[in-house]
């Protein structure tokens, strides 16, 4: 299964943050909030499984529908850490919801990507399993 998908009948891009043999079912949907055009599935552990994009967001997506590994890993010492960027533009506005942080810029509000914190809520391996290896 690939890691981002696009409708193109809906205009919405979705993306798996886990694989189909640890994905769980969705337990609740929310916006993350009222400014952006994501919306984020939880299982009933509290993890991210998933992210609905809309508007513009969904569209600069479209592009990446289809490629399994969409993070970036980086090694600090015995510390990873993972990313997704559609931009390399400077965040100006951020939040924090279970284990990921969101970044966008300023008056546009335009998402850039997010970087995963908790990664023994979501573990290792299955980042692994979506991450881009230079």
């Amino acid at each position: 299964m690939s890691t981002i998908t696009f409708d193109t009948e809906a205009e919405l891009a979705y993306l798996y943050l886990v694989q189909s043999s640890t994905r769980g079912i969705v337990s609740v949907t929310e916006d993350l909030d009222e400014e952006s055009d994501l919306m984020l599935d939880f299982d009933k552990s509290g993890r991210i499984i998933g992210i609905e994009f809309f508007g513009s967001t969904a569209l600069q997506l479209k592009s990446l529908a289809n490629i399994k590994g969409i993070l970036t890993k980086e090694r600090k010492g015995d510390q990873s850490s993972y990313s997704f960027r559609l931009s390399d533009k400077k965040p100006e506005r951020s939040i924090e919801k279970n284990g990921l942080i969101f970044y966008f810029s300023g008056k546009t509000n335009d998402f850039l990507g997010f970087d995963i914190v908790d990664i023994k809520l979501y573990g290792e391996k299955v980042l692994d399993s979506i991450t881009t290896f230079p």
